[in-house]
């Protein structure tokens, strides 16, 4: 698997360019992972469109192949015929890269009756995430859980007939642990025949696509998106298709380039009824905002464009689950409280180590303290390039937002968390004006914050030879 992605190499980013124009969002990296785990479920067969190409997601694919299942793609269409899946063993090393791996465990589970996968990796916002057997959720369910902390691997067995009638309450089920919980549930509950009634579960925008998705495999869902949520499963699916949503945190990090850099970016596709916070959010600081009269498409997304306005004010946001301020959009913001004059802070109430952006931040000239699980950010910071690294796929995304908005060169090591989230958000912002060059990795020991060199890759970039 180390294999199959790019070499990690560097983003080199020369600031100071106001951002215009209008770009579109890819399809979000959360609904499609939901998508996929639904379409391993079934073998009768599940076409997707509008999948992002992602790292996330194709790490899922490649498991996928290796768990015996046949994929074809067209572009961004891909069709998953898993009738032939066959593999009940995951290895940690196929895992370790990937959070949503932990969505393999209830399918193979389903599918089989047993599994044994690796400990999910990904993004280290939280040191929770590996050790957790959810087992009195999977004993409802007539399975037995053993964790392996040696072989870091997770088993699962079936180990009796699953109860009838299900209830599950999640009331008591912590922030950072809801949404593993339940969308496990759900693959669970979908694929076992009888009801399963879900209380408290996570409400977030990529259940409503994953129950509409199992809805059309056959199984009878209501309550999506609700305090409680009623399944019923199906012993036999059937073919389906569903089209990917635009992604919502793309969406935001796209809207805050035009408030960062001074200039004005449009989303023409911006899920706007899945943004409510952010949305509050960046007009409450002071972001200037402009929206349609209209309530948008047929899939709930229309064109918004994001400048700065002239009026700007410290803030106090609070990440929760949704609909609150989306843990993600955390650094984003960040980034964007930089801009603004007085002191502002962000409290995070999902992930004990979100705030890993703030020593770098600091050394791009950013304000910022951390106290608890508070970040206090004091602007407006004058931002100079620095040479920073990538911690995870928000901290990247932030760092790169403030090298938008810097003087001088910043360079970004460790950047392969933004494929993984993003698909090709370097290309989109060069489509705007920005000056961003992808470097694979070899030697580069410019100063920080240097003037452009004729030599230098920035150098070259601005004269063409890398646009």
């Amino acid at each position: 698997m180390k294999d199959m992605f790019p070499e990690e190499g560097r983003l080199i980013v020369r600031g100071g360019q106001k951002l215009e124009g209008a770009v579109s969002a890819s399809g979000s990296k959360y609904s499609a992972m939901l998508a996929l785990a639904c379409a391993f479920l079934s073998p009768a067969g599940v076409v997707l469109r509008n999948v992002p190409p992602i790292e996330d997601v194709e790490a899922l694919l490649w498991v996928g192949k290796s768990m015996g299942i046949g994929i074809s793609r067209n572009g961004r269409t891909i069709g998953i015929d898993a009738s032939s899946m066959d593999n009940r063993l995951i290895p940690p090393e196929f895992t370790s890269r990937l959070h949503s791996s932990y969505l393999i465990q209830p399918v193979l589970a389903s599918r089989f009756g047993e599994a044994v996968v690796g400990f999910p990796g990904g993004c280290r916002v939280d040191s929770e995430r590996g050790t957790v057997a959810m087992a009195e959720l999977y004993g409802v369910f007539g399975f037995e859980v053993r964790m392996d902390p040696d072989r870091r691997v997770l088993e699962v067995r079936r180990k009796g007939k699953p109860q009838a009638s299900r209830e599950l309450d999640f009331s008591k089920v912590s922030h950072t642990k809801i949404t593993m919980y339940t969308k496990t549930a759900v693959l669970l509950a979908s694929s076992t025949p009888g009801r399963t009634v879900i209380r408290r579960p996570f409400i977030g925008p990529e259940m409503r696509d994953m129950a509409e998705l199992l809805r059309r495999m056959g199984a009878k869902i209501c309550g999506a998106g609700a305090e409680i949520m009623v399944i019923e499963g199906t012993a036999k699916f059937a073919p389906a298709e569903c089209e990917i949503r635009p992604d919502w945190i793309e969406s935001l990090t796209l809207l805050a380039t035009g408030f960062l850099t001074g200039g004005r970016v449009t989303v023409d596709n911006l899920p706007v009824s899945r943004m409510g916070s952010e949305l509050a959010a960046l007009a409450w600081m002071g972001a200037d905002l402009e929206l349609p009269q209209t309530d948008g498409s047929a899939d709930g997304t229309c064109p918004v464009s994001c400048g700065r306005g002239r009026h700007l004010q410290p803030v106090k946001l609070a990440t929760s689950p949704w609909p609150g301020l989306n843990t993600d959009s955390h650094p984003i913001l960040a980034a964007c409280l930089s801009a603004i004059p007085g002191r502002s802070s962000i409290t995070e109430g999902v992930f004990s180590n979100r705030s890993v952006y703030v020593e770098h931040f600091r050394e791009m000239n950013v304000q910022v303290e951390c106290s608890g699980n508070t970040v206090w950010i004091d602007g407006p910071s004058v931002l100079r390039g620095a040479r920073v690294r990538g911690h995870d796929i928000r901290t990247c995304a932030s760092l790169l937002l403030l090298a938008l908005a810097a003087g001088g060169e910043t360079v970004i090591d460790e950047w392969r968390h933004l494929r993984r989230g993003y698909h090709d958000l370097p290309g989109k912002l060069r489509s705007l004006g920005a000056r961003i060059i992808e470097n694979s990795g070899e030697k580069y020991e410019p100063g920080e914050g240097t003037p452009v060199e004729e030599n230098s890759a920035m150098g070259q970039l601005s004269r063409g030879a890398n646009s």
